[in-house]
């Protein structure tokens, strides 16, 4: 990979430079030297006539035509600053430093109290709680002990281990968790078959996150808040469909550029190659709008309040999709997960990055990178469910149903794109034409 930083010349003495010190391009050994001795008198002498040819070798034989270059090519003393100056500047650094330390650890603190919270004030079994599948408890001698629930009783043991980056890394079988169905116009394509959970050692798994899971949710928490909407107790707005499309393409532009600095400010995303990147925003950013529109859905009224900015909303009822089997779907998609987040935005953060490291996206060229990614993220939810819950069979439940309604978010994002853009297709931008691919659908 391509340094970010092309090196350039030193125009003192032709050695490596990347960034201008006090006014020219210079190398670091040249900066140094100028404030060194710009401000000083120390009268300078050289043996041949002030002609020295200063080069990288020749650099440190004659003082006095280094300097003079220096002043002769344009660096301005003025620039540098005196004990006084840069006591300052250190301190403001130490300063910032300190801040910054200590935004983390405010941020580090909050998720660890989340965690704390959640625990009730009953004690926790001395069963170890394991991750969904984990077959750890079942090998051990007190696996009598553990729920009596009859599916953990029908897990094989045959899981797979094996290590990455000191990390332990458990392949479940495909009978443990069957989450993922076929869908998408019967094509056949599966959306995962398996859960890979990664751990690190800690002795006790049912405290707290650990450093690894508290600096993915601190990245996450802070990413998704490009796309958090208002939460504002509103009433039903009477509107017709022409200007429900209207909001919806305009909603659907921004909130995709707000989704792409989301994806941008999650470390794994920006690590991936350009091509890979791209597929996975054109092809699942409607899909995780849709699935986040669940906030704002009234089950109730049948009805969901779309925020086109902090002001301005309009409310959508079901009774305007015209197609009956469409409004069954989204119902269903809806209800399923409704049931399911518990009104709970740490659930729905972690099932949007879930859904954004879908590695069964088109065009991919990384598929197993971005697999390993999901899999982290499917491991934070596990473990924030565990310590939601308490409970180790509800916990279970809980997620792989959660990973089912995920197949009907599929489906029914697929529903939202053509219904936003078969009608009026002219309404749409660049970005919207790029992700809905416009030039191959006959209008």
């Amino acid at each position: 990979m391509a340094n970010k930083e092309t090196p350039k010349q030193c125009l003192i003495c032709g050695d490596k430079a990347y960034v201008f010190n006090f006014g020219v391009i210079s190398c670091q050994s040249c900066k140094a030297f100028f404030r060194r001795n710009a401000l000083k008198n120390k009268g300078f002498e050289c043996a041949f006539d002030s002609n020295c040819q200063v080069d990288v070798i020749t650099r440190k034989f004659c003082q006095k035509c280094r300097l003079d270059k220096c002043f002769r090519l344009g660096m301005k003393k003025e620039w540098i600053l005196n004990e006084d100056e840069l006591k300052t500047m250190r301190t403001k650094i130490m300063e910032n430093k300190v801040k910054r330390r200590n935004r983390e650890l405010y941020k580090r603190q909050m998720v660890s109290k989340t965690a704390d919270d959640l625990i009730a004030e009953t004690p926790i079994p001395d069963t170890k709680y394991g991750l969904v599948g984990d077959s750890s408890s079942s090998n051990s001698s007190d696996s009598g002990k553990g729920n009596s629930d009859s599916s953990d009783s029908d897990t094989k043991n045959d899981t797979q281990i094996i290590h990455l980056n000191g990390m332990k890394v458990s392949k479940f079988n495909t009978d443990v968790i069957d989450i993922y169905n076929n869908y998408h116009r019967g094509k056949g394509a599966e959306f995962l078959s398996s859960v890979v959970a990664i751990t690190q050692h800690v002795t006790d798994y049912n405290k707290s996150f650990n450093t690894y899971e508290c600096d993915k949710l601190i990245e996450l928490f802070s990413a998704i808040n490009f796309i958090r909407e208002p939460t504002l107790p509103l009433e039903p707005v009477v509107t017709d469909m022409m200007n429900f499309k209207m909001a919806m393409v305009f909603k659907l532009d921004k909130e995709i550029r707000n989704f792409i600095t989301v994806a941008q400010n999650v470390a794994e995303f920006d690590s991936l190659c350009e091509n890979d990147r791209i597929a996975l925003v054109k092809y699942g950013s409607v899909e995780i709008i849709s699935m986040r529109m669940i906030q704002f859905y009234n089950v109730a009224a049948q009805s969901w309040t779309i925020f086109v900015d902090k002001n301005n909303w309009i409310v959508s009822r079901m009774d305007m999709l015209k197609s009956e089997p469409i409004k069954a779907i989204f119902r269903n998609s809806f209800g399923k997960i409704g049931n399911e987040w518990d009104s709970d935005p740490i659930i729905l953060d972690l099932l949007t990055i879930i859904l954004l490291f879908d590695p069964n996206r088109p065009n991919l060229l990384h598929r197993e990178v971005i697999k390993l990614q999901q899999n982290i993220y499917m491991h934070l939810l596990q473990r924030y469910l565990l310590l939601k819950y308490r409970s180790e069979y509800k916990a279970k439940t809980k997620f792989l149903n959660l990973m089912n309604a995920l197949t009907d978010i599929n489906i029914m994002g697929e529903i939202f794109m053509k219904k936003c853009y078969q009608t009026r297709p002219e309404l749409l931008g660049p970005l919207l034409k790029e992700i809905f691919d416009i030039q191959d659908i006959q209008c």
